[in-house]
């Protein structure tokens, strides 16, 4: 039995602003799609043919991450034309080439849990400003009803 090569590249779909937690609006055939476009604008039929066995092997719609799985003789080409691929406002940020799965999804997993405590950092900075929006709203409307402005009977 003849055992077939492969690489893996994890990708991070990107919106142009920069925004991380940016929700990613775009489909798996849509980055397939441009992904193919781009290789054969780039390196023409040299290119297609050389990654026509690519694929997507996983894609996750709210982060936006993105697993491919090509030939090993096209890792450049496929390299050079994911760094210029865009899909309307988003891009593909290459995260790590490996030479099985495992070892993309360690990384995958990895940057999850980045992104999952950095979430959280920005979620306790925003919970503390309401609170304290809350705090100054609550003394107003307190100094408002012992000085008896707004009150009507």
């Amino acid at each position: 039995m003849v055992r077939l090569r492969q690489r893996y590249m994890l990708c991070e779909v990107v919106h142009k602003s920069g925004d991380k937690f940016r929700t990613c609006n775009v489909s798996r055939n849509e980055i397939e799609q441009a992904v193919r476009a781009q290789l054969a604008k780039s390196y023409g039929i040299y290119g297609s043919v050389l990654c026509r066995e690519s694929s997507i092997k996983y894609f996750h719609q709210p982060t936006g991450m993105v697993i491919f799985r090509f030939a090993p003789n096209g890792q450049r080409i496929f390299g050079g034309a994911i760094a210029r691929t865009t899909i309307g406002e988003f891009h593909l940020t290459i995260k790590q080439v490996a030479g099985t799965c495992r070892t993309v999804n360690k990384k995958l997993i990895e940057l999850f849990r980045n992104d999952i405590a950095q979430a959280h950092v920005i979620f306790e900075k925003f919970e503390d400003s309401r609170a304290k929006v809350r705090e100054t709203e609550a003394e107003e409307q307190l100094e408002q009803l012992e000085s008896g402005e707004g009150v009507t009977f």
